[in-house]
């Protein structure tokens, strides 16, 4: 999940709204990683469910980012 959500963002902040939309994006990141937004749906709502979830998940995140910025630089 952590791949989907990094990858939602980046293209999101990389892509221009008269480009392409939100929901095209995640169709395009869904085919992917081959999920449904249903299986999305259930991840958030499994995050929702307790802060903790998400500030485990916000770490991890944060450390999947900085890995592909390390990456870009090599």
């Amino acid at each position: 999940f952590i791949k989907v959500y990094v990858d939602l963002l980046i293209m999101q902040d990389t892509t221009s709204s008269n480009q392409i939309s939100f929901d095209s994006l995640q169709t395009i990141v869904f085919n992917k990683y081959d999920i449904t937004a249903k299986d999305y749906e259930h991840t958030i709502a499994y995050y929702n469910s307790s802060p903790k979830k998400w500030e485990d998940f916000f770490d991890k995140a944060t450390d999947y980012v900085e890995k592909l910025k390390q990456e870009a630089v090599n």
